[in-house]
């Protein structure tokens, strides 16, 4: 499994929607592989979630993310975990131990307008990835 993460100085970037540096993890159940970064060059929402997807991603964990990248990734079987802060290693440990919490203080005193975490659509009724 690979998951990506919006980077930034060695934490998770708190907009998605104007990242262009991504930490990509490759995993296993419960250990890190391999890491590296990685620059997606900013266009669309759907432009971003393809060139995620073109690079084997199954899970984005972020901070605030707009409803079209939410949709757009969505669209390409890519499982959002949003709400998240902080060092992007302890993030990536914090989800394969099943303990990684969706959204604090500090993610939702950096959303702007038409931001969410992302959450609340990640697993609708009638599917989940």
């Amino acid at each position: 499994m690979k998951i990506a993460i919006p980077y930034a100085d060695g934490l998770v970037f708190q907009h998605f929607n104007e990242a262009s540096l991504f930490k990509i993890y490759t995993v296993d159940d419960f250990d890190i592989l391999s890491s590296g970064l990685v620059t997606i060059s900013q266009g669309t929402p759907a432009q971003t979630a393809e060139s995620l997807r073109e690079q084997g991603v199954n899970v984005v964990i972020c901070g605030n993310i707009g409803v079209a990248s939410l949709l757009n990734l969505q669209d390409a079987k890519i499982q959002v975990m949003g709400g998240a802060y902080g060092e992007v290693d302890a993030q990536v440990e914090s989800f394969l131990n099943g303990q990684l919490h969706f959204e604090t203080k500090e993610s939702r005193r950096e959303q702007k307008d038409g931001e969410s975490n992302g959450n609340v659509s990640a697993c609708g009724s009638t599917q989940c990835f």
